[in-house]
């Protein structure tokens, strides 16, 4: 596995550089998250340590248990967004770590689409798919279909359908302040 990094005309020195270690920085990320989450959902056995107890900030690992989608908690639907004649799908949250600059999180949705208007989403949301399907239709009519297992990011300013089918469920992160607070 691995990426390639192509130049792009006008980019040079520190412009390039810099792109560079975004996209190193978010693929080694996307590619830890992915392993971690992968091994838990096989079962793997991890050797766990618990931090002693200080101030400083400390790993926090994701409760297996969220992943499997026990003890989300049920969110208001989005009828506002909703597409289609039936009533709005079951959804269900848990933030499993809220920091200064990052946010995560399980999502699960019962079968259904909503809408999102041109540009409508506030921040990138980076998505690890832990089970179902969900489809991304751009209002150019293009089609992302993502599984079990697939990583994606749905960038800020995306605006289209997104369906969700199968009970999906997966682990989200975003910038931890998305609107004006």
């Amino acid at each position: 596995m691995g990426f390639s990094l192509a130049r792009t005309s006008g980019m040079k020195g520190k412009a390039m550089k810099k792109t560079w270690c975004y996209s190193a920085f978010a693929c080694c990320i996307g590619m830890l998250a992915s392993v971690a989450i992968l091994r838990e959902s096989m079962g793997a056995e991890e050797t766990a340590v618990t931090p002693p107890a200080t101030d400083a900030q400390q790993p926090v690992k994701l409760d297996k248990s969220y992943g499997e989608g026990k003890g989300l908690q049920a969110l208001p639907a989005w009828e506002e967004v909703y597409v289609g004649d039936k009533p709005a799908p079951l959804q269900r949250s848990k933030t499993w770590f809220a920091g200064e600059t990052l946010k995560t999180f399980v999502y699960e949705s019962g079968d259904g689409t909503v809408q999102f208007a041109k540009k409508s989403l506030q921040q990138d949301y980076w998505a690890f798919v832990l089970q179902g399907t969900t489809v991304l239709t751009s209002p150019d009519g293009a089609r992302h279909v993502y599984r079990t297992g697939d990583t994606f990011v749905a960038p800020k300013g995306w605006g289209g359908t997104w369906e969700f089918k199968d009970k999906f469920r997966a682990v989200f992160v975003l910038p931890a302040k998305t609107r004006k607070e």
